[in-house]
């Protein structure tokens, strides 16, 4: 159903947008969704993972919500398991609020922007699908793939705000505005639009599956023919 949607709405001449902060920030509730990252001091700062996704979410309703269902963008948010996810906020109209969503379908399908927390798995399908991306990262990958979405060209990152004790709601409006501003940033920039479609080009051609389970095997004889050398001029 959400597939058939996005069909329509690109048949209309409506642009698809797809926000999904992924499954570790909006589930695991003592790192994710309650967490906070460490500072350089080893001591939790900045915004939690709650903050950070509704902050996110916020700034994606002031850019693209519209005043009636059919109106604007149609805007997919896949929220995760947590019912109470959105805490005050008041999606729009034009917003399709889901738990979750055949993603790489709906990619498939055409979405002009994707907002993300950058995971592997949720930037590969980006690239895949030469779709433009804001990748708000919470931590791990997601923080380097932020950063690579920018070298190539194919959307902006949104770093997680690093702020004091007592500045959190200070920083998540801030947050909120400058995520707003991303999304219609990579919207107007024709250039996101074709470094994707570049970044698409080159992984179709990469050899998919195939190609890797070759460069894997042959990674793993030479890793065999390694120790068997080792062991036999150690000595032992």
């Amino acid at each position: 159903a959400l597939v058939a949607r996005v069909r329509a709405a690109r048949h209309d001449g409506r642009r698809v947008a797809l926000v999904s902060m992924g499954t570790v920030l909006t589930s695991d509730v003592a790192h994710g969704w309650n967490g906070r990252p460490k500072g350089a001091d080893g001591q939790f700062r900045g915004l939690t993972g709650r903050e950070l996704c509704q902050a996110a979410w916020a700034g994606a309703f002031d850019a693209l919500g519209a005043a009636l269902e059919h109106e604007g963008a149609l805007l997919l948010l896949a929220l995760g398991s947590r019912p109470d996810a959105l805490g005050d906020l008041m999606p729009p109209p034009n917003a399709v609020i889901v738990q979750s969503l055949p993603q790489v379908d709906v990619l498939r399908a055409g979405v002009d922007v994707f907002l993300t927390h950058g995971g592997q798995n949720s930037f590969t399908e980006a690239m895949a699908n030469a779709t433009p991306v804001v990748v708000c990262p919470g931590f791990g990958d997601q923080i380097i793939n932020a950063s690579r979405a920018e070298a190539l060209g194919v959307g902006r990152k949104m770093d997680r705000p690093d702020c004091d004790a007592g500045m959190e709601q200070e920083a998540a409006a801030t947050y909120r505005v400058h995520v707003a501003a991303a999304l219609e940033r990579v919207l107007s920039d024709p250039s996101c639009k074709a470094a994707a479609k570049q970044v698409a080009l080159e992984l179709e051609s990469a050899g998919g599956v195939d190609a890797a389970t070759k460069v894997i095997l042959s990674q793993a004889r030479q890793s065999e023919q390694g120790l068997l050398y080792c062991a036999r001029n150690s000595g032992a």
